[in-house]
């Protein structure tokens, strides 16, 4: 008997023998838990309706699937397990989270899958958009990298290190957007270094807050591509080189 296919939308804690379609969006890499007892690789997938859900990878699992996942590649994944996220988290997301594990099947395949609906918004539009849930992205000309800074957690006794990064568009009104995970503050020690020469970033999946007058945030699932040879940044670029020079 065939394994039924269902989309992400349809997942519960209820689902079993089930295969799902998806493409992986983000992969970050693997950290240990907040109290150190196991080693954790979270993973984001998004199918072709547009539906997301988390995924997690744990301890020996991570090895196991390391040569299996890369970022942009679609998957069928039969039999994961499936868990509920917690209330304080989900944040207008996905209800529930897989994990995969050494009984998930999981088979890379060809399909297209370039579905993701991104707003793409003003940079001094912060106050617009708090609290919404849609997919937020910025193209933005990176003006100044402040120093590193503390944040803390609002669910768990956990600070964070962050950056702000202030940015401009075509506006020329800036705004911050503050940085944080480890990969992103990378990112922007890289683009702390190539100041003078008119960085210029675009980020998705970003959120806003009215905090000291609004800002931008990146999210877990943040993407900052640099100096891309996407037309909207070469175009940014070109008109803030002649308006500065």
């Amino acid at each position: 008997m065939a394994i039924p296919k269902i989309s992400l939308s349809d997942v519960t804690d209820k689902s079993s023998g089930f295969t799902v379609t998806a493409k992986l969006d983000s992969l970050l890499p693997a950290k240990k838990s907040y109290d150190g007892s196991l080693t954790m690789q979270r993973l984001l997938f998004r199918d072709i309706q547009g539906t997301e859900m988390n995924a997690t990878l744990f301890d020996q699992d991570i090895d196991l699937f390391a040569e299996i996942f890369h970022m942009g590649k679609v998957y069928e994944m039969t039999n994961p397990k499936i868990k509920h996220v917690p209330e304080e988290i989900i944040r207008g997301g996905h209800k529930y989270q897989m994990v995969i594990r050494s009984t998930t099947k999981v088979v890379e395949i060809s399909a297209d899958f370039n579905n993701e609906e991104t707003n793409i918004v003003p940079v001094n539009s912060m106050l617009q958009h708090v609290a919404k849930t849609g997919r937020f992205a910025i193209t933005a000309i990176v003006i100044a990298v402040r120093d590193l800074k503390k944040i803390s957690a609002q669910k768990r006794p956990v600070e964070y290190d962050a950056r702000d990064l202030i940015v401009v568009d075509k506006n020329l009104q800036p705004a911050t957007l503050t940085v944080w995970h480890d990969q992103l503050l990378q990112q922007a020690a890289h683009i702390e270094e190539l100041l003078a020469s008119i960085p210029v970033i675009h980020v998705t999946r970003i959120r806003a807050s009215t905090f000291a007058g609004g800002y931008w945030s990146t999210s877990t699932y943040s993407v900052i591509r640099i100096n891309s040879d996407d037309p909207d940044v070469q175009e940014l670029y070109h008109w803030y080189s002649l308006l500065r020079f």
